[in-house]
């Protein structure tokens, strides 16, 4: 997404961010987010479905995002990590 302030703020710091560190992040997070999956006795479903409903939640804060304000802002990525927190632990609790 594009940053939808023009006048600068603490998030236009990730602006140009090195592209290669994405992939490592998402493989950590990936990888924590089955194991939690799995040592909660969850199951490898469990845990696909914490990710799935994860990546889920924060997409949808971010597609709000894009709409209405053109981009993202700090507030933006902090409010999706939330929802991809709470999507996830939804997710989770819901799967027995």
């Amino acid at each position: 997404l594009p940053y939808a302030r023009s006048d600068g703020g603490l998030a236009s710091a990730l602006q140009g961010a090195p592209t290669g560190l994405r992939a490592p992040a998402l493989g950590v997070l990936t990888v924590g987010l089955a194991l939690g999956g799995l040592t909660l006795g969850r199951g490898v479903a469990g845990g696909s479905l914490v990710i799935v409903s994860g990546v889920v939640g924060g997409g949808l804060v971010l597609t709000l995002a894009h709409r209405r304000l053109g981009g993202y802002t700090g507030d933006v990525l902090g409010a999706a990590g939330v929802m991809t927190e709470v999507f996830g632990l939804l997710a989770l609790t819901a799967h027995r």
